[in-house]
């Protein structure tokens, strides 16, 4: 017996010296169970406790993070591409967005429910739950590993890193990301890639989720990645109010709660999307994220709905495409531009009334710089209002929220 567990140990760490580092680790194809891999992802996430990381994160700043983590996880920036769009780093970057609710989680239950009776339509078997992956035996079975780590599971641990295109692959991602880049601009809803996701991967739907999450989480350390060409092809899922804002982490986080919810269930997902929105907060100086902080409450629960639910969908004959309640009107609702030390803004529509206004702004290192709060304010449509800028030539990102403007959802 204690040959054996010798041997066991010589092999684990020999597999792990040839796998490479756990920055580069890469999955060749699904694997439900993967000791070297594990082994490898013990170790990133020991890495990533550490008190000077997380003190980093917990004072707002991310940013240097990514910038560290960049030169670590290079294997994926020769498969960056880009837009023709403007990734001028000096350009000062302008984020508008309501605080009003982009969809209901009903809404969103219902129109994956409608991708998967798409699916059942046409498969010879219907669609099915899966089996979500799990530590090897050999590494739960180990004494020598933290505790911590093994009870978090190996699929949180690996969202939580935002490294599930390395250890979790589900083989099916570079088809997926083909799929998205031969599509129009701002044309792939959560329904067809989902749909899309369920024929490559046999009507698996928690492998489909996660195929969705690997293809986003491999980039999201990417820089400027709203101009990847990737990012382009998504449609807007909040209440961003003009041509630009942060697209790519609201696809990312709601698929990334939305495979956590699969497995783990909705009080769990719910437990978890709290967490992760007060550490997001945290990580970005508390700047306002109502759109994503409401996509991390409620797209684990709509998963964990979905898993719950599955079998008792069964085959079906036809299929009723329904709309998406999404806020496709808000997108490029309103202009806004940085004139000097002066934030202009005006609506490409209607006159908006009664606004109440946050205003932050930050630098380059993504340390908040000032905040400012207005009050029923109007937003003309043939006009600009104007709000002064402090420290205009360090700011590198100006955030506003606009809470109270619209009377109906938008």
């Amino acid at each position: 017996m204690k040959n054996i567990l010798i041997l066991n140990i010589f092999y684990s760490f020999f597999a792990i010296a040839l796998a490479g580092d756990m920055y580069t680790y890469q999955q060749d194809s699904l694997q439900y169970s993967d000791q070297t891999g594990d082994y490898l992802l013990h170790d990133l996430r020991q890495e990533f406790s550490d008190l000077n990381r997380l003190s980093k994160m917990l004072t707002g700043r991310l940013n240097e993070l990514l910038i560290e983590d960049r030169s670590k996880f290079e294997f994926y920036q020769n498969e960056l591409e880009y837009s023709s769009k403007d990734t001028n780093d000096t350009k000062v970057e302008i984020h508008l967005e309501s605080t009003s609710r982009p969809f209901t989680s009903k809404a969103l239950y219902n129109n994956l429910i409608n991708s998967i009776e798409r699916y059942n339509s046409s498969a010879p078997s219907p669609a099915r739950m899966g089996q979500c992956h799990k530590w090897s035996r050999e590494f739960k079975n180990d004494a020598n590993t933290s505790i911590k780590i093994r009870s978090m599971g190996k699929l949180l641990t690996a969202l939580s890193l935002g490294v599930t295109s390395q250890y979790l692959s589900t083989g099916k991602e570079i088809d997926l990301k083909n799929w998205i880049l031969s599509q129009e601009n701002r044309s792939v809803t959560l329904s067809k890639i989902f749909y899309e996701s369920l024929l490559l991967n046999n009507g698996d739907i928690y492998l489909s989720s996660l195929t969705i999450e690997n293809v986003l989480s491999r980039y999201w350390r990417a820089k400027n990645r709203e101009s990847l060409e990737l990012t382009q092809k998504l449609s807007s899922i909040t209440t961003i109010l003009n041509d630009s804002g942060d697209i790519f982490g609201s696809w990312y986080h709601l698929w990334g709660m939305m495979t956590y919810g699969m497995c783990y269930g909705s009080a769990k997902s719910y437990l978890m999307g709290a967490i992760e929105t007060i550490g997001s907060h945290f990580s970005y100086s508390f700047a306002p994220e109502p759109q994503q902080d409401y996509i991390n409450e409620m797209a684990g629960p709509v998963g964990a709905k979905l898993a719950k639910t599955i079998d008792n969908l069964g085959h079906s004959d036809s299929v009723k495409l329904v709309g998406l309640d999404f806020p496709k009107k808000s997108f490029n609702y309103l202009k806004a531009t940085l004139e000097g030390d002066e934030l202009h803004l005006k609506s490409n529509f209607k006159k908006l009334r009664y606004c109440h206004l946050l205003i932050n702004t930050y630098d380059q290192h993504g340390a908040r710089l000032h905040r400012d709060f207005y009050l029923f304010k109007t937003i003309p449509s043939k006009s600009y209002i104007k709000f002064k800028i402090e420290d205009a030539l360090s700011t590198q990102k100006i955030h506003v929220a606009l809470d109270k403007c619209f009377t109906e959802s938008i």
